[in-house]
């Protein structure tokens, strides 16, 4: 693992926000059914993240749709003349935290929804997807070095999220992490 920049802003990214960082960042989240999905663009270390909470829709901010925030980040990139082939796309979380009533209707889950909005996107784009870990029955914490690409996950069970939520929320108070809303960090 590179050693981070001493000034790499910490940052917390809330359910339906993304970042656009220029500069040395350590974003955390913890996702659900929602997905993230980062690029990562090594020649200028760039690197973007979303947490998005629904698969498909219209809003006037990115952030809330997977597919409207992928399609934002890479915008970003493109305004930079950076191509889609020249990213690292990374897919997280999707997880089936919902109890089922009919088995048969597994594949409409939110968090399957999610996971096939952002494949579909990425396909769309024409980028492969370097990492793909996504679905099950657990959520997952991320913490996104966005100066190297790294991530570091850890799989949470449904019963500690919303502990593990709250946990981030009080240490990132005490950490001086910064709320993400939809805008640049650079």
């Amino acid at each position: 693992m590179e050693e981070l920049p001493p000034a790499a802003e910490k940052l917390y990214l809330n359910p339906a926000e993304l970042v656009l960082a220029e500069s040395p960042a350590v974003v955390t989240t913890v996702l659900g059914s929602c997905v993230a999905v980062t690029f990562y663009y090594r020649h200028l270390a760039y690197g973007t993240i979303c947490h998005a909470v629904l698969p498909r829709g219209k809003e006037e901010g990115p952030g809330k749709y997977v597919d409207q925030s992928i399609a934002y980040m890479l915008d970003f990139f493109r305004r930079k003349k950076i191509r889609p082939h020249e990213l690292v796309a990374k897919v997280f979380g999707g997880a089936d935290m919902f109890a089922q009533l009919n088995t048969d209707k597994v594949s409409r889950t939110i968090g399957s929804q999610n996971i096939q909005a952002a494949l579909e996107s990425l396909k769309t784009a024409g980028i492969e997807p370097a990492v793909i870990e996504v679905g099950g029955q657990l959520g997952r914490k991320l913490i996104f070095h966005t100066a190297s690409g790294e991530i570091f996950m850890k799989r949470i069970h449904k019963e500690h999220l919303r502990t593990a939520e709250l946990q981030l929320a009080e240490n990132r108070k005490r950490a001086g992490f910064t709320p993400c809303h939809p805008k640049k960090r650079s």
